[in-house]
């Protein structure tokens, strides 16, 4: 799957999904966001993809839930999310690693490439980074095909699709609230506004102590600081480990 706001997806991203789906027969991408109710939309994406060999029935467009709990709900419907290529997710990937669905990513040589890699660092995941493309492709393949190998992930990250379908350990509206303001502060993506969104993130945590991607989203926030040299790293780093602790 693929969570994610549609400029993100390059025609980089776009080539290695293919790879990955030509590499495992039968297997489906699930495209997730707000611009795919536009059936032009659609249509230029499953034109991109034929460009690879990707007929359109294994490509299924998905839009926002006004409700998080049925946004959540479609990351049971995934096995393995791919990042997106240069630019790294946010949002989608703590929401996947917080539900326990293992990420695979491209680390770039930039700040804003290596952001799904330094979770996946912090997590002791780095099986799932690859520092080439054919790694990338290789590595969603062989994941996607070893089903033993993502029951332990699974389990490894904790998922709690049981309780997001029950209806229970659901965020507190204030916090989920506190949280969509910091995620839009975060990709404005300048220092002034990661200090706003590291602030709301904190409140976000504080109102939900058990809501896993508001500090997620603290540790997110302090590692860009780091990089914008904002903050010290001496500062940054014992803030990231506290956050993913």
């Amino acid at each position: 799957g693929a969570f994610g706001a549609c400029p993100r997806i390059s025609d980089d991203a776009v080539r290695l999904w293919a790879g990955a789906l030509n590499a495992v027969p039968h297997s489906r991408l699930f495209l997730k966001a707000q611009p795919f109710e536009d059936r032009e939309t659609r249509r230029a994406f499953r034109a991109r993809f034929a460009e690879h060999g990707i007929d359109a029935e294994r490509l299924t467009f998905l839009v926002r839930q006004p409700a998080l709990k049925d946004h959540l709900i479609w990351y049971r419907k995934i096995d393995v999310m791919l990042d997106t290529v240069p630019y790294s997710g946010l949002a989608n990937i703590c929401d996947a690693l917080w539900l326990g669905v293992p990420v695979i990513t491209l680390a770039g040589p930039t700040a804003r490439s290596r952001s799904t890699a330094s979770l996946l660092t912090q997590l002791g995941l780095d099986k799932l980074i690859a520092h080439s493309e054919e790694g990338y492709v290789r590595r969603a393949a062989q994941l996607a095909k070893d089903l033993s190998v993502l029951e332990k992930l699974r389990e490894q990250l904790g998922t709690r699709f049981a309780e997001v379908e029950g209806g229970r350990h659901m965020p507190a509206a204030e916090a989920y609230d506190l949280y969509l303001q910091a995620r839009f502060a975060f990709n404005r993506e300048t220092p002034s506004q990661f200090r706003q969104a590291l602030e709301l993130f904190e409140r976000s945590a504080a109102a939900d102590p058990e809501f896993a991607p508001a500090f997620l989203g603290i540790a997110e926030t302090h590692m860009r600081l780091d990089w914008y040299g904002v903050e010290e790293a001496a500062v940054a780093a014992p803030a990231v480990k506290s956050a993913l602790a």
